[in-house]
C-alpha cells in the first residue's frame, strides 16, 4: 500500500459571488484523484494553503473564469441545538479553476484545504474539529496501492475490516465496451508484432546462411557437426533479439519521458502526468523481452537448419 487519502465534503454557500453561483460543495483534495486544473494563480496549485479554494470553471450555467484571484465570503452552517442553527462566515480566495467535466467527487464541487473543510463540517455537526474527526471522521478514503498487482489484495484486506470498498477498475467496468475494445486492439497489435518478428528472423537468418555459405562449409570440413553449426546461427539471432529488446526498452523509457515533458505543458492533462508516461511493470517488460528473444530464435531455426545441412562441397563450391 502506497498511501491512504481521505475525503470530506460539506455544503459551502457563497454569499458575495458576483457571478451568481451561490452553492458549492467544499471537498478535500486527494492527490490520487487530482482535478484537471485549467487556470490558476501559480504553477504548483496543490496542496492548497489555508483559506484557498479551487472552483469549477463553470457551474449552474455560469462562467467562473473571472473568479480567479478574488476573495469571496462563504457562509457555513453551524448547529446550535435541534431545529436551531446559525452561520459562520469565512473569507476564502479562489486560486484556481478546474475542468467542470471532472465530477469524480460530484457536480458543483469546490476543492479546499483539509483544515477548512473539517472546520466547516464540524460546525455543521455542532462539534469541535477534534471531536468531529474522532466521532464522525472522513466520509470516504482512497487507498492507493503501490502497483496494480497488489490492488486485489488491498481490496480484500479493506473489505475484511467490514468497510465497503471497490477498486477503480471495478467502477470503470460500468463504462461502455470501448475499454474492452482498447484491450483487444492492444492484444492484436502485440500478436502482429510477434508475427513480424518471426518473419523477420526467418528472412534474416536465411540471408545470413546464404551469405556465409563458405564459412559454414569450412566449419563442416574441419569437423563441426550440423547441430553445432545450426546452434551457432540460432544463437547469433538470439543475441540480436536480446540487443533489439534492450534497445526497445531504452527507447520506450526515453520516449515516455519526452512525451511526459510535452504533456505537462497541457493544462487539462498536466495533473495526471508525473515523471513519465506509465510503462508496464518490470516483470511485464522482462516477460515481453524474453518473448521477443524466443520468437526471433524460433524464426531462425528452420533457415539455420537448412544452412547447416549443406555438405562442405556444396557450401564451398563458389569459394
Amino acid at each position: 500500500m502506497e498511501s491512504v487519502q481521505h475525503r470530506l465534503q460539506v455544503s459551502m454557500p457563497v454569499r458575495d459571488n458576483p457571478e451568481g453561483a451561490d452553492l458549492l460543495y467544499a471537498t478535500t483534495y486527494r492527490k490520487a484523484l487530482a482535478p484537471p486544473v485549467v487556470k490558476s494563480v501559480r504553477k504548483q496549485l496543490f496542496p492548497l494553503h489555508p483559506g484557498e479554494v479551487v472552483f469549477p470553471a463553470s457551474t449552474h450555467g455560469v462562467d467562473m473564469s473571472s473568479m480567479v484571484g478574488r476573495t469571496v465570503t462563504v457562509d457555513a452552517h453551524r448547529y446550535v441545538r435541534p431545529g436551531v442553527g446559525d452561520t459562520v462566515s469565512d473569507r476564502v480566495k479562489v486560486v484556481g479553476l478546474y475542468d467542470p467535466s471532472w465530477q469524480f467527487d460530484g457536480p458543483d464541487v469546490a476543492y479546499a484545504d483539509d483544515a477548512t473543510v473539517v472546520k466547516w463540517a464540524a460546525a455543521a455537526a455542532g462539534k469541535t474539529t477534534n471531536d468531529y474527526l474522532r466521532t464522525s471522521g472522513w466520509d470516504q478514503l482512497t487507498v492507493v496501492a503501490d502497483s496494480a498487482a497488489h490492488v486485489p489484495g488491498v481490496l480484500k484486506a479493506v473489505q475484511r475490516m467490514n468497510y465497503p470498498a471497490a477498486s477503480l477498475q471495478q467502477q470503470l467496468q460500468a463504462l461502455p465496451g470501448v475499454l474492452q475494445l482498447v484491450r483487444l486492439t492492444g492484444n492484436v497489435l502485440l500478436g502482429v508484432l510477434g508475427v513480424l518478428a518471426f518473419v523477420g528472423a526467418v528472412t534474416v537468418t536465411g540471408a545470413l546462411g546464404r551469405q556465409r555459405a563458405q564459412e559454414v562449409g569450412i566449419l563442416k570440413a574441419v569437423g563441426f557437426r550440423s547441430r553445432s553449426v545450426m546452434g551457432m546461427l540460432v544463437a547469433e539471432m538470439a543475441i540480436a533479439g536480446v540487443v533489439a529488446a534492450a534497445a526497445g526498452v531504452v527507447l520506450a523509457v526515453g520516449a515516455s519521458s519526452a512525451a511526459a515533458a510535452g504533456l505537462r505543458h497541457i493544462g487539462d492533462i498536466a495533473p495526471y502526468v508525473r515523471d513519465t508516461v506509465p510503462l508496464p511493470e518490470t516483470p511485464t517488460l522482462i516477460s515481453l523481452s524474453i518473448a521477443i528473444v524466443v520468437v526471433v530464435a524460433a524464426g531462425a531455426v528452420l533457415p539455420a537448419r537448412r544452412a547447416a545441412r549443406m555438405s562442405p562441397t556444396d557450401a564451398m563450391k563458389d569459394w
